[in-house]
């Protein structure tokens, strides 16, 4: 898949230890029919879940992980948008860093807290497909402040905005890539 700039491109989830690890990915392949890689210990115990050959998300293990997803967005140049984050009102807190040869990420937060991943692919460019069954399709940004997120998303990564009733859509052109 090809990604713009700005882009959900990627989820993973953080959780604590292997215990952990195990019940969210048996869940979730129950649930979608995802399979599973475990990366070892030079990963943190990344694991990838797989529908087919196709990769969707990635559950792994931090001592500090929380549990709760994180959507990355896709970065043509990821020290470009770190920039346009803090030149907008976020704060990148983790990052920009090479990940093996993956790629490159950063951790960063919108204006009202959210927080949220910056991806720069090499090797994994992100997911493998979308729009099918146990595949992510939409994603949702519940957000105190929909007006101060969405002119942060528009500046920092250059994407459009629809208003609507308390909220609206993200966009890239014609396409809808996210509410708010």
């Amino acid at each position: 898949m090809e990604f713009f700039n700005g882009q959900p491109c990627w989820v993973d989830i953080m959780v604590t230890d292997a215990e952990q690890q195990s019940a969210i990915t048996t869940f979730l392949s129950d649930l979608f029919g995802l399979r599973w890689e475990i990366g070892g210990p030079e990963t943190g115990y990344y694991g990838m879940g797989f529908l087919g050959d196709d990769a969707v998300l990635a559950v792994g293990q931090n001592e500090s992980g929380a549990g709760f997803p994180v959507v990355y967005m896709h970065c043509a140049d990821i020290a470009e948008s770190a920039a346009a984050v803090a030149t907008a009102g976020g704060q990148v807190f983790m990052g920009p860093m090479q990940v093996m040869d993956a790629g490159t990420m950063a951790l960063a937060t919108d204006p009202n807290g959210a927080v949220f991943g910056m991806w720069q692919g090499n090797l994994m460019k992100g997911f493998g497909v979308d729009n099918v069954p146990g595949a992510f399709n939409w994603f949702d940004l519940p957000s105190t402040n929909p007006d101060v997120a969405a002119a942060f998303y528009q500046a920092a990564f250059g994407l459009g905005y629809n208003d609507m009733t308390a909220g609206g859509i993200l966009t890239h052109g014609e396409d809808w890539i996210a509410s708010i």
